[in-house]
């Protein structure tokens, strides 16, 4: 009887520790994803569909691609002025871009979420000067439920530096990010997201309590 307790219990702990969902971060690194090989001037899309539950695109041309920090190949170059001596080097070697400032605002990056999360992060990285990043969560048809602002006034940022956009939602409705910059020298990095609106306490308690209960009723 004890040990049909203990399973009992071990399979409500499995049902709220389950619960939890969280997105592997997607670094843009080697070996980040199976198959992936990184390369300046690569195009993004479901690389880290299987192993991260994350899709990119782009809303117009060109695309999202990998940058290199410190290439010099073509138009992907991310160096000067930030080559030397600045944080963007913590942010490991290569990142992302989705293209080049427009008449529209720039180009909108989209990052799609194939479970929908409660809590999204990324890191902006070299948001400088009158630069401007307009970040909004959307749910499962699209439609604009939150919105951050950050620009080059924003704590942390400046040239080369790192500042991390962030969501937190009481429900996991951010099913995709829409990304806006008014500005070329930008690059993102470390995306992630999870579900972390697991049960009350008193909820797992309830459901714990009924099936012990359950468990005697049924035993006589």
């Amino acid at each position: 009887m004890m040990k049909n307790i203990t399973l009992l219990f071990v399979g409500m702990t499995f049902l709220f520790i389950s619960a939890v969902y969280a997105v592997p971060v997607v670094t843009f690194e080697a070996g980040s994803a199976p198959g992936y090989t990184p390369s300046a001037d690569l195009t993004i899309t479901n690389q880290f569909a299987a192993s991260h539950g994350v899709i990119f695109s782009t809303e117009v041309a060109p695309r999202a691609f990998v940058i290199e920090r410190g290439s010099n190949v073509g138009v992907n170059a991310f160096c000067a002025p930030n080559c030397n001596n600045d944080s963007s080097s913590l942010s490991g070697q290569f990142m992302l871009f989705s293209g080049f400032f427009n008449s529209n605002g720039g180009e909108a990056l989209i990052v799609d979420y194939l479970n929908p999360v409660s809590e999204s992060f990324g890191d902006l990285i070299d948001i400088e000067t009158s630069e401007a990043v307009t970040i909004q969560a959307r749910d499962a048809s699209n439609n604009v439920i939150d919105t951050v602002v950050m620009s080059g006034s924003s704590p942390g940022a400046g040239d080369g530096s790192i500042i991390q956009w962030q969501f937190n939602h009481a429900q996991a409705d951010i099913h995709s990010v829409r990304i806006t910059v008014n500005s070329a020298g930008w690059a993102l990095d470390n995306i992630s997201g999870s579900d972390t609106t697991v049960p009350e306490p008193s909820t797992v308690l309830s459901f714990l309590i009924f099936g012990v209960g359950t468990f005697f009723l049924r035993r006589k």
